[in-house]
């Protein structure tokens, strides 16, 4: 439980920061007339959904450890 928690709030972070940074880029980088519309989504939809997986993965950390220190 201990190893999916940590897995999941690792993976979770990450995918949440890959949503941002193309919209940062582009906002950085991109053209002043340019419309992201699929980036804008991409932030929008996916990082709550990458936030919300990392924070039930960081749940499950904080259970299983709770869990183990209960057995000692």
């Amino acid at each position: 439980m201990i190893k999916l928690g940590r897995r999941l709030t690792f993976y979770g972070l990450l995918l949440a920061l890959l949503c941002l940074l193309p919209m940062g880029l582009y906002s950085l980088f991109g053209p002043e007339d340019g419309n992201p519309l699929g980036l804008g989504l991409l932030m929008v939809i996916g990082f709550p959904l990458f936030s919300l997986v990392s924070f039930i993965g960081m749940l499950l950390w904080t259970f299983g450890e709770i869990k183990k220190a209960d057995k000692q």
